[in-house]
């Protein structure tokens, strides 16, 4: 697996095979201006999952012995419209360009959100649903 971790101006590669456990801070005594999500419906549905190829010369990912060539995600470029909360900028000492990383960390809390507001439009329909049955 591949991931970053900030440096001064860049982001430095780690690669890890084994058993791996990334855990962020999540005290609430750590936190302030604290903002539930909402309408994450509307702001998920603009996103374009992808699959891909790394261009040669591009980090390729590694499972076990073998090398994946298609992968999936998304383009950082999008999902900085839409969730800027979720992507990095770094300077690539090596070519003197700009890159993006996405932190997809953030995702798992944005489909939760996502998959609440689903359930409730759920409700919704089954409490129309018994009311129209019942005035049919």
């Amino acid at each position: 697996m591949f991931g970053g971790t900030s440096g001064s101006n860049y982001i430095r590669k780690i690669f890890v095979m084994g058993d791996y456990q990334y855990n962020y801070s999540s005290d609430i005594k750590l936190k302030e201006n604290i903002k539930p999500l909402h309408n994450i419906l509307e702001k998920i549905d603009l996103l374009t999952p992808i699959t891909y190829i790394l261009k040669d010369g591009s980090t390729k990912r590694i499972l076990g012995d073998r090398h994946t060539e298609r992968e999936c995600g998304f383009i950082a470029q999008e999902v900085e419209n839409i969730f800027p909360e979720c992507v990095y900028s770094h300077e690539n000492p090596e070519i003197g360009e700009e890159r993006f990383v996405l932190d997809y960390q953030y995702f798992s809390t944005i489909s939760v959100a996502g998959i609440q507001e689903l359930a409730d439009k759920v409700d919704k329909l089954k409490d129309e649903m018994k009311l129209l049955k019942k005035n049919n």
